[in-house]
């Protein structure tokens, strides 16, 4: 078992990068921008149309699936961003926070799931502890862990584990405020682009 960082770590400075995606997610946007150019460049035609939709439409959910993901710690509160919804849970109402293939945070009987960091088939089987020994980034003064190498991606979900818990559990001996909720919010800013390229492309097909 980690011990615990000697100084906790300040709201708003961590981000508990994805575990898997990110080199996928860059290559899904050069994909779409390269297609996207050579589309309207070379294929004048409807079907080019079809395509450049087709391509941007590709990139706008290689962003969301492999890109947007991540779970943060700020200001007292546990963000799980997905690819279309960030859930805002106050620190001081997680009773447990468990990651099996995704995220599983427990609020009273309620679970809120982060899709950002999981843990391997291999990795859910391996015994507990096996990161023992290993160096706080909190103690260390790091704000970010570097994603996807593969020392990090493998710790990631037991460092979520084990500091998002410490900070609850600290949160919830302080927390003097009884009003405190869970918010969700839309990304509208992804949904609404999405959406409309979804559309053109089916009209832009039926058309053409």
């Amino acid at each position: 078992m980690l011990g615990r960082p000697a100084t906790p770590p300040r709201a708003g400075d961590f981000d508990f990068p994805a575990t898997s995606g990110a080199m996928t997610g860059l290559a899904g946007l050069l994909v779409a921008v390269g297609g996207m150019v050579w589309a309207l460049g070379t294929v004048h035609t409807g079907a080019g149309v079809s395509l450049a939709f087709a391509f941007a439409l590709f990139g706008v959910l290689s962003y969301a699936f492999m890109l947007r993901p991540r779970v943060r710690v700020s200001v007292g509160v546990l963000e799980l961003v997905n690819p279309f919804e960030t859930t805002a849970i106050p620190l001081a109402l997680v009773s447990r926070v468990s990651v099996r293939s995704a995220t599983h945070v427990h609020v009273g009987q309620k679970r809120y799931i982060g899709v950002a960091v999981g843990r391997k088939t291999r990795e859910m089987v391996r015994p507990r502890g096996e990161i023992a020994g290993t160096a706080s980034p909190f103690s260390l003064g790091l704000g970010r862990l570097a994603p996807n190498t593969p020392s990090t991606t493998e710790r990631v979900p037991d460092l979520l584990e084990e500091y998002v818990g410490t900070l609850a559990k600290d949160a919830a001996r302080e927390s003097t405020d009884g009003a405190l909720a869970v918010r969700r919010d839309w990304a509208w800013w992804l949904i609404v682009p999405a959406a409309v390229l979804a559309a053109a492309l089916l009209v832009s097909l039926f058309v053409g």
